[in-house]
Parts: C-alpha cells; structure tokens; sequence
C-alpha cells in the first residue's frame, strides 16, 4: 500500500506561488498520476523520491516511512531506493 499526504508551498519567492495539497493512496499495481500542465505532478514524484520535501505530510510504501512531518521522519534520497528518470534531456 502506497499513500502520500504532501502540503507545501511552491514558489514562494512571489514568482508564480503554488499551494500543493494533495492525499493519495494506491493498493499494489500501477498507479498513475494525470492532470493538466502545473497541476503538480512533477511536484508530487520529486517529494516521494526526496527532492522536494513538504512541509507536512506523510509518504510512505507498506511498512517504510519515507517521510513523516508529525515525527521529523525524512529518509535522505539515496536511503529511499526510488528510481526517478527526468522528463527533459538533463543528464
């Protein structure tokens, strides 16, 4: 079992704020995130795979806390073993 409950700001020098508050949950398979452009969702993986950190919330897959704001949990990237592959060419 996957959930994520991510709240953060984005943005917050006054270019282009963005407010994220999003809880997600999926059951073992595939699960698939879709919406508009600048709906997030770039936002979400960075925070599942600890680029970004929220400022609360809880990220979790089964019985591994990745990040947790209510207990100062916030394992470092390379602790978390999640593949994350950039959309445009930056490597």
């Amino acid at each position: 079992m996957f959930e994520a409950r991510i709240k953060m700001q984005i943005g917050s020098d006054g270019m282009h704020p963005f407010s994220l508050d999003v809880d997600i949950r999926g059951s073992d398979g595939i699960t698939v995130l879709f919406g508009p452009s600048g709906a997030g969702k770039t936002s979400i993986l960075r925070a599942i795979a600890g680029i970004l950190t929220p400022e609360k919330g809880r990220i979790c897959l089964d019985e591994r806390i990745y990040f947790d704001s209510s207990n100062g949990t916030c394992l470092p990237i390379q602790d978390r073993r999640i593949g994350f592959v950039f959309q445009n060419l930056l490597l």
